[in-house]
């Protein structure tokens, strides 16, 4: 962003300027013009970075996504891909306004990352989820790319009430499974307790699991690290 220049040329100083009342005059012009652009301009917005690691491969993204001129197109795409149904091979557009609240949640907690449990997924894939035991729910925000399910190591409930007061989308909250669901969808929260995987949202969430799984046990220069928790990263 260029740098306002506060300076005030002679251009436009008339000759009493130069006068003891035109320096006066002017001096309560510039404080006053200081104000007004002090008011009117937000404060400049801070680089935002966040770090994740999906839990089935290991893949991880790590690094700034917006500064002050907004969201940065290459980070968006790399983020697409990072949330990408590895299923069927597919990524789509995801809602930017889901990476500032993840990012949001995660800061307030003081968490240094996250570990991706779902991220987009395509219709054949929610299909697959859907047909085990359940019906899919119509419309479903990740298919349409506004919504993550991630765990932590630490406060994860502390980051679901977290989620639930800033009010900017919906918010699952699974205490047995521990996981998190995030969406940009209508604000709206609830809570799956019990064993672990119970409801239809939870019960969506391991089957994505155990498929992202199999994949990666396919795999045999993977297979060991499948599954695996991702090496702890120091807090900066």
């Amino acid at each position: 962003m260029p740098q306002r220049d506060d300076r005030i040329g002679t251009r436009g100083l008339s000759r009493a300027a130069h006068g003891r009342r035109g320096l006066l005059a002017g001096a309560m012009a510039l404080v006053a013009s200081a104000a007004a652009r002090a008011t009117a301009s937000p404060a400049p917005i801070a680089v935002r970075r966040i770090a994740l690691v999906r839990a089935d491969n290991g893949e991880r993204f790590d690094g700034p996504f917006r500064g002050e001129a907004g969201h940065d197109a290459g980070a968006l795409g790399e983020f697409a891909h990072f949330m990408r149904d590895r299923h069927v091979a597919r990524m789509a557009p995801v809602d930017p306004a889901l990476l500032d609240f993840l990012a949001d949640v995660l800061a307030s907690v003081g968490a240094p990352e996250a570990m991706l449990l779902s991220g987009y997924r395509s219709p054949e894939t929610e299909a697959r989820i859907a047909a085990t035991r359940f019906a899919a729910l119509e419309r479903s925000p990740h298919v349409q790319g506004r919504a993550i399910d991630f765990t932590i190591a630490r406060r994860l409930q502390d980051a679901a009430d977290a989620a639930r007061a800033m009010r900017r989308g919906g918010v699952g909250w699974y205490p047995g499974s521990r996981f998190v669901h995030l969406d940009t969808g209508a604000p709206r929260h609830w809570v799956l307790a019990g064993d672990g995987l119970r409801g239809a949202l939870g019960l969506r969430a391991a089957r994505h699991r155990d498929l992202a799984l199999e994949e990666c046990r396919r795999d045999p220069a993977r297979r060991p690290q499948c599954g695996a928790p991702p090496p702890r990263v120091p807090a900066r």
